[in-house]
């Protein structure tokens, strides 16, 4: 199996969520993990990207954000003019790992 994944995942990182590249998934509140604050895809694992000049780094995920359920939830990793998750959309930010979960849809 792991000679079947791209060069920017990693057979850990990706299996112990069940997540794929490219598949939906949504965001946990970094305030309340039982809320989700936004839906997307998952676009690497690979903790050497760098998303705005910053390191993805280890355990952290670059999500690709497409609809947004709490508009004002800071990002954990601001970026100079994105400052909230609905600063964020339509764009790829990085997201923490145990804060991704699989998602069905990409629409609420």
């Amino acid at each position: 199996m792991a000679a079947s994944l791209s060069r920017h995942q990693s057979s850990s990182s990706v299996n112990a969520y069940s997540l794929k590249i490219g598949g939906s998934v949504v965001l946990k509140s970094m305030f309340d993990l039982i809320k989700i604050v936004a839906k997307g895809i998952l676009q690497n694992t690979d903790s050497t990207t760098s998303i705005r000049g910053q390191q993805l780094g280890a355990n952290w995920y670059e999500v690709h954000v497409f609809v947004l359920m709490d508009w004002d939830e800071e990002l954990i990793r601001p970026y100079s003019r994105l400052k909230t998750i609905g600063d964020a959309l339509g764009t790829s930010i990085a997201w923490p790992r145990n804060m991704c979960r699989k998602s069905t849809s990409l629409i609420s």
